[in-house]
């Protein structure tokens, strides 16, 4: 996340809205990475992928429906390598925000119930695209 005070310009014709997938760099204009967008919020960016690991990994360059998935699938096999759902739990946070790289979104696992929770705008654009990569984890009847 980059506060919105830390950008020094925003280059772009038309300039980017709220959501839109765009390209970060330093102040010498070397390539950080790529980030989601908001000019309604003090964090005017959110970090998706830097610029090293989207250039071993060019199926999620600068694709949010990808990314999601590669990301999701990802902490599916954490949470089950930590052991989760358990025989004693199955309660549990499958994703954990800035934690599991998803600035700005949290998913509980509430048994066969999965809740999403979201503190950026670019969860709600994909809201849809989150529900359908937690809807192929098996023991998931419902997702709210």
């Amino acid at each position: 996340m980059v506060y919105s005070g830390a950008v020094d310009k925003i280059i772009g014709r038309p300039p980017p809205v709220t959501g839109d997938v765009v390209l970060i760099t330093n102040g010498v204009e070397k390539l950080i990475g790529w980030v989601l967008y908001s000019s309604v919020s003090m964090f005017c960016v959110r970090l998706m992928q830097l610029e090293d690991e989207a250039s071993r990994d060019l199926c999620c360059v600068l694709n949010m429906e990808r990314l999601l998935e590669n990301r999701i699938n990802d902490v599916v096999v954490l949470r089950e390598r930590l052991g989760l759902p358990s025989t004693i739990t199955n309660v549990y946070r499958l994703v954990n925000s800035k934690g599991d790289r998803l600035s700005g979104l949290i998913v509980d696992t509430f048994g066969h119930e999965v809740v999403i929770a979201s503190s950026a705008h670019w969860v709600e654009k994909y809201k849809q695209q989150i529900k359908d990569c937690i809807s192929k984890i098996s023991n998931v009847n419902h997702i709210t």
